[in-house]
């Protein structure tokens, strides 16, 4: 076989005229993009294109979604040690599937002050809820308020709520709600549960509701663990919500000096200051869960 040989000149030129690997690859040039957050943001793509979106808040959204991936971890884990924890000794949650948000009926359709108040009641209970994962996110000063609803019996306190758990609940958090007796209760009965870490586990938890708060006088002993649970889930950042029938200066009085002397670094007020919706509906002939 031969072998012709080659031709050093004719070589060089092939590789002179061949075209390198960068020559290959787009051309990549400076271009500005206009983000309404963080203003005018360099970014680099190909010549002919124009930049489509801001880095800077793909960079946020991810950091974001990595803390909201710990966050939900982290309260799957939480729950898991807390249902271990109270095996058979938890109490019944007062939460009624069938009230939402959508379902909370005002008391009439008009513009009078009771109307008003009922629509800022709800929004208020809906905007707690539907941003409860971003206070979450936000950290400890933002999210450790919690809210105190009250008000006169049947004015829509424990539907609000209601709602409210359920809410929190879809966005993978793990609520409770339950009657403020059944919460001493787990304090006074002889269930055996230790109170350091039961009230360990009650501080952990993201969002606790108790119904029916200042239904009885409060004894020293009652009102020091809520001072002491209040205090440990305000340092953890987890907000806190009350449910009463009382008013104003009672429900301050029913809290304790130390307590009412502090309630709003604890707690938004939200006033029910309307009639029984029962006894409004009674007349139109409405039944209870239309209204509940």
């Amino acid at each position: 076989m031969v072998l012709k040989k080659l031709d050093l000149e004719a070589l060089k030129n092939m590789v002179k005229n061949e075209p390198s690997n960068s020559d290959l690859l787009p051309k990549m040039v400076e271009k500005v993009f206009h983000c309404p957050v963080h203003g005018d943001v360099i970014d680099y793509v190909q010549e002919h294109e124009e930049p489509s979106h801001c880095h800077l808040c793909e960079d946020a959204k991810r950091k974001t979604q990595r803390a909201l991936d710990d966050l939900m971890q982290n309260e799957l884990a939480r729950y898991r040690q807390f249902r271990e924890f109270f095996g058979e000794y938890l109490p019944f949650s007062l939460v009624d599937h069938k009230q939402t948000f959508e379902n909370f009926v005002l008391s009439d359709q008009g513009t009078t002050e009771k109307t008003k108040a009922q629509a800022l009641a709800l929004k208020t209970a809906q905007r707690f809820a539907m941003r409860f994962t971003d206070r979450m996110l936000e950290g400890h000063e933002k999210s450790q308020r919690g809210m105190i609803f009250h008000g006169l019996y049947g004015t829509g306190k424990t539907h609000l709520a209601s709602a409210i758990v359920q809410e929190v609940k879809k966005q993978g958090w793990h609520p409770l709600f339950w009657s403020i007796g059944d919460f001493f209760s787990l304090f006074k009965s002889g269930a055996s549960l230790a109170h350091l870490p039961l009230k360990h586990h009650l501080a952990r938890v993201p969002l606790l509701v108790l119904d029916e708060v200042g239904r009885s006088t409060g004894s020293e002993f009652e009102n020091n663990l809520l001072m002491g649970l209040l205090d440990m889930r305000s340092k953890l950042g987890n907000p806190t919500v009350f449910l009463t029938n009382l008013e104003g200066k009672q429900y301050k009085e029913m809290l304790g000096g130390a307590i009412a002397s502090r309630s709003s670094a604890y707690f938004w007020s939200v006033a029910f200051s309307w009639n029984d919706f029962r006894k409004n509906q009674a007349t139109k002939q409405t039944t209870y869960e239309e209204i509940f």
